[in-house]
C-alpha cells in the first residue's frame, strides 16, 4: 500500500525546476550591457551552463581579444568569474561552475571583451 501511494504522489505531484537563461553583451559602442538575475527568497540558482560565449572584437585594435570572460556580481562584488588568455588553461574565481549555486538576490552577469562579445548563460532555479 505505501508503494502504491508514493507512486501516485510522484505521479500527481513531478517536480519541476524553472530556471532562466540570460545574454550579457557588450554593444557595437562598447558599451556594456549586463543581464539580470533575480532569485527569489526561499529559493536558490543552480545548474548553470555556458550556452555561448564570444570575446567579439576589440575596440581599439579592431583585432580578436586574446581574452575572454564572464562573471557575476552581487552589490558590485564578484561572486564568479571565468577567464581564459588566449589557448592557456581557462582560471575560475567562486567555481566550479556546476557547484555555483546563488542565494535569493539580484546579480548581475557581465562579459569582458569588445564589441560583439557575449556570454550566454541558462540556470535553474
Amino acid at each position: 500500500m505505501k508503494k502504491a501511494i508514493m507512486i501516485i504522489t510522484s505521479v500527481l505531484f513531478p517536480v519541476i525546476a524553472f530556471g532562466g537563461e540570460v545574454t550579457a553583451t557588450i554593444n557595437s559602442s562598447c558599451i556594456l550591457q549586463n543581464a539580470t538575475i533575480t532569485v527569489p527568497a526561499g529559493q536558490a540558482a543552480t545548474a548553470f551552463v555556458v550556452k555561448a560565449l564570444s570575446n567579439g572584437t576589440s575596440c581599439s585594435t579592431g583585432g580578436t581579444p586574446d581574452s575572454k570572460g564572464w562573471g557575476i556580481t552581487l552589490n558590485g562584488n564578484k561572486v564568479y568569474y571565468w577567464s581564459q588568455w588566449q589557448a592557456n588553461a581557462p582560471s575560475e574565481i567562486g567555481g566550479p561552475l556546476s557547484g555555483l549555486s546563488l542565494g535569493p538576490g539580484t546579480y548581475q552577469v557581465f562579459v569582458d571583451g569588445g564589441s560583439g562579445a557575449n556570454a550566454n548563460i541558462s540556470f535553474n532555479l
